[in-house]
């Protein structure tokens, strides 16, 4: 394959790894803002649904002839 590195090439590339601790904190990190994620995509899914309620609320209203005077 082409542009495809060797092993012995891989080998010699030094990659830096973060000790321990910050290795913790990044994942408090990434684990708070999975949640913050969670969070808004549940408001946003009940949100969808109080909007998809009031649609058919409005639409049945609009077709009993109540939304006009």
């Amino acid at each position: 394959m082409p542009n495809l590195v060797g092993i012995k090439d891989f080998k010699e590339i030094d990659l830096l790894v973060p000790n321990i601790v910050e290795q913790q904190q990044i994942v408090q990190e990434i684990e708070s803002r999975l949640s913050i994620a969670d969070e808004v995509e549940k408001t946003t899914n009940q949100s969808l649904q109080k909007s998809e309620s009031l649609k058919q609320s409005i639409l049945k209203k609009a077709f009993e002839g109540k939304l006009i005077k």
